[in-house]
C-alpha cells in the first residue's frame, strides 16, 4: 500500500489518497498523518478529502475502522469527504463508520463535485478552479 498525504488548501484542508490494498496498520498510519495535519493547523476546522480510486480492499469491521481512524474523533475535523469510487460496499462501509464516529461527510463520484460541495459549505475557502490547478 502507498499512500500521499498533503495540504489542498494550508491549514484549511487536507488530501489524501490510498493506492492498494489496505489493513488496520495502514490506516492507522494515515490517520496519525491526517491527525498532525489537523493540529498543526491554526483554522477552527479542517476539512479532509479522500480519493478512494485506487484504493483496494479494506478492513470491513466498523469498530475496526472507527479505532484505526482516531482522526475521526477529532473536535476540529470540518467535513470528511470520500470521491472516486462507485463500490456499494465500501460506501455503505464508509458511511456506517462516519455515523458511528458523528462525522459531517458525504460521497461524490469526481473531485470537482467535491470541491463545490466543499465550497458551498466553506466559503472561506477559494475558488474550486484555484484548488483544482
Amino acid at each position: 500500500m502507498e499512500f500521499q498525504i498533503d495540504w489542498l488548501v494550508k491549514n484549511k484542508v487536507v488530501q489524501f489518497n490510498i493506492q492498494g490494498d489496505v489493513t488496520v496498520e495502514d490506516l492507522s498510519d494515515v490517520s496519525d498523518r491526517i491527525q498532525g495535519l489537523i493540529n498543526e493547523s491554526d483554522a477552527p476546522l479542517v476539512h479532509v478529502l479522500h480519493d478512494e480510486q485506487g484504493m483496494g480492499t479494506m478492513p470491513i469491521s466498523l469498530q475496526v475502522l472507527t479505532d484505526a481512524l482516531g482522526f475521526l474523533k477529532n473536535p476540529r475535523l470540518g467535513w470528511f469527504i470520500i470521491y472516486g469510487n462507485d463500490d456499494r460496499i465500501k460506501k455503505f462501509i464508509s458511511a456506517m463508520v462516519m455515523s458511528v464516529a458523528k462525522v459531517r461527510h458525504r460521497n461524490f463520484k469526481t473531485r470537482e463535485e467535491t470541491l463545490n460541495f466543499l465550497v458551498s459549505m466553506d466559503t472561506t475557502l477559494p475558488k474550486v478552479e484555484e484548488m483544482l490547478e
